[in-house]
């Protein structure tokens, strides 16, 4: 997992980027982000772990994870008092909140290739103030629900295990979207 955090400042009407943040996230106002990994078949679904502290506002980014993946939150805590239906989905917290642990579902489709894919969460004080970002890894594996290949097998003779098919050859490389 890495963390990253920015702040955007104004300085005489131009932005400015100032620095990057050590793993972990944290800054003088308390705000941290921490995220786990996660692993699933085709087919399944992954749950990647969220625990965030002094945050008013948390978002994700599909940063190698295809737009037809549906991502959702589940079993916050305290439960968000508002959802920005943007995209990606904003949920809101007022006041800010000290703690928030919750669940993002990553609904992995029957036909995904295994690989390993990024997904950044992000958390803020409220949506213009300082961002920490905590980037995990999604990680498809196994045939899951995935067409197999195999033929009839006679009765009697040992069988073998169903080979995973894939639409893409397994040294291919992803190539990353730009956001």
């Amino acid at each position: 997992m890495r963390t990253r955090r920015a702040v955007l400042a104004l300085s005489a009407g131009t932005p400015c980027l100032a620095g990057c943040g050590a793993p972990g996230g944290g800054s003088d106002s308390g705000l941290a982000i921490e995220t786990s990994g996660a692993t699933a078949a085709p087919g399944e679904t992954a749950r990647v772990e969220v625990q965030a502290s002094s945050v008013g506002v948390m978002t994700w980014q599909l940063a190698e994870i295809p737009e037809s993946w549906q991502v959702t939150h589940e079993d916050f805590e305290p439960a968000p008092t508002a959802v920005r239906e943007s995209y990606p989905p904003e949920l809101v917290w007022g006041p800010v909140a000290d703690s928030v642990t919750g669940t993002l579902a990553v609904a992995v489709p029957a036909d995904a290739s295994t690989g390993e894919y990024a997904l950044a969460v992000g958390a803020g004080i409220d949506t213009s103030d300082e961002r920490v970002v905590s980037e995990t890894t999604v990680t498809v594996e196994g045939c899951g629900r995935q067409r197999t290949t195999g033929r009839a097998v006679p009765r009697g003779a040992p069988r073998r295990p169903a080979v995973c098919t894939s639409r893409r050859p397994p040294d291919s490389r992803r190539v990353p979207r730009l956001a």
